[in-house]
């Protein structure tokens, strides 16, 4: 069985993507964290077309985007 991957797009000062950061961190998922507020985060956040922070990106075997995330919710809602 092949693990999801996610993106978690975030900035330093965002209170809703620090909630985000911590629960992706506790569930042990395989998340890749990524602050826009860097060059390399920017230009990874422009590729995956992200309007807005926090976002998670789901990912395919092959790294393309199959679903985002906005919310603690939703990402909570994938487990129950």
């Amino acid at each position: 069985m092949v693990e999801n991957k996610y993106q978690l797009f975030v900035t330093e000062d965002c209170p809703r993507c620090k909630e985000l950061m911590k629960f992706m961190q506790n569930s042990k998922l395989n998340t890749e964290i990524i602050d826009v507020a860097s060059k390399d985060g920017f230009l990874l956040a422009q590729k995956q077309a992200i309007k807005k922070i926090p976002s998670v990106v789901l990912l395919d075997s092959d790294d393309k985007a199959v679903d985002i995330f906005f919310t603690l919710k939703e990402i909570q809602g994938l487990f129950n």
